[in-house]
């Protein structure tokens, strides 16, 4: 006997047809749950409550403890304009658009995101923090799809830091593709500048060991989705763990019962008992292979800097367009 399931009128307000389309289509060609979906609505607060945790504040020592090479880096020009990818609610790229601001070099301000929601809260915290001093824009791409010049104008000289501060590209399902496509929209005035935790596998699975949950819950915004599609706590499992193939870890639900998905338009998606649905995917990378990783997708790493936290280091990269 399966569950009839129907997603609730709110998955219906916070995507659009075309984003309907394509999450159907992964559940019934890949079993997954397209990240970037569960940034909307409520997920993008979500996301915002969490913006001044570890990983923030670890970014803002990192960007820190890099200040002299990055001052030098921006005097080079006397403007740039930003491109920040998966802007989330801003906070990300705050630290680098207020040294701009100082230096008197600051352009145009782009914020990349799939989510409206999202890019309203960052439109939101810019305006605050900045005093409405920083022309913002404000884009939804689809960058495991989409082009940056095929919607953010470029005057053809000015020069163009591009940022992408945590997991934007790193979990879409063809990552590959989509630093390529960034890659292609650069000109050789533009620099990449990313960070990125780096660990072992093992490390990976020893941090899993140590925060067993004996009851576990998904995070709010990759719980958020799975609510609005109407699949209840009680009918999956949660599964953390590392797959050595792809080299990536991941979090995915398993159903404990059968169960069927009514969507207003499109087919009905069957999901068998036992079946397992991705939720997420980060690839694990170390130093050099995070490097090599850059070079084939068309970059030229100039500037490294890795943190001292023994336990999960981030590692800064500036990169051009090789």
């Amino acid at each position: 006997m399966r569950t009839q399931i129907q997603p609730k009128p709110g998955f219906y307000q916070h995507l659009t047809a075309q984003q309907v389309t394509d999450l159907v289509e992964s559940l019934v060609k890949h079993q997954e749950l397209p990240r970037q979906y569960g940034y909307v609505g409520t997920g993008a607060q979500d996301w915002d409550q969490q913006a001044t945790g570890e990983l923030f504040l670890a970014r803002t020592r990192l960007l820190d403890a890099n200040r002299s090479y990055l001052s030098e880096l921006i005097s080079r020009h006397e403007r740039w304009d930003v491109i920040d990818l998966g802007a989330g609610n801003g906070w990300p790229a705050r630290q680098i658009l207020s040294w701009l601001m100082d230096a008197g070099r600051m352009g145009r301000y782009a914020a990349t995101d799939i989510s409206a929601d999202m890019l309203q809260i960052a439109e939101r915290n810019i305006g605050t923090w900045f005093d409405g001093q920083i022309p913002y824009e404000g884009h939804i791409i689809d960058l495991a799809r989409q082009r940056l010049t095929d919607h953010i104008g470029h005057d053809g000289y000015t020069a163009r830091l591009v940022l992408h501060f945590g997991n934007t590209l790193f979990n879409l399902r063809d990552c590959d593709q989509a630093f390529r496509m960034v890659r292609g929209s650069m000109t050789a005035d533009d620099f990449l500048i990313q960070d990125r935790y780096i660990e072992t596998p093992q490390d990976f699975l020893a941090r899993v060991a140590d925060n067993v949950d004996s009851a576990p819950r998904l995070p709010p915004t990759q719980r958020f989705l799975v609510d609005l599609l109407g699949i209840n706590e009680d009918l999956y499992t949660i599964e953390t763990g590392y797959d050595p193939l792809r080299g990536e870890r991941f979090k995915r639900i398993r159903l404990t019962t059968s169960a069927s998905i009514h969507f207003d338009t499109g087919p009905v998606v069957d999901l068998d008992e036992g079946e397992s649905l991705l939720l997420n995917r980060d690839p694990i990378y170390r130093p050099v292979e995070l490097l090599a990783k850059l070079g084939e997708h068309g970059f030229t790493t100039i500037h490294t800097f890795q943190s001292d936290d023994d336990k999960r280091p981030l590692l800064l990269t500036v990169s051009v367009a090789a």
